[in-house]
């Protein structure tokens, strides 16, 4: 990534006071997995986590929230 697409991404976080990052794992079998998230540092809140299997829609807050299984 270049300076420029570094500093666009950064001014788009800052104007939507939000960053948003996707990354893809493959999955080499079923079964259940687990996700854990690390607090590094103190100021940082983690507001959603999306775990998506066959692609999301684009939409600017994401999808609906899914029901819990209680």
């Amino acid at each position: 990534m270049n300076p420029t697409d570094t500093a666009a991404a950064w001014e788009g976080d800052v104007a939507n006071a939000v960053a948003v990052h996707a990354t893809r794992h493959p999955v080499e079998r079923a079964g259940p997995h687990t996700i854990k998230v690390w607090r590094i540092d103190p100021g940082v809140v983690i507001q959603r986590v999306m775990l998506v299997r066959d692609g999301a829609p684009d939409s600017y807050l994401g999808p609906l929230e899914s029901a819990r299984a209680d």
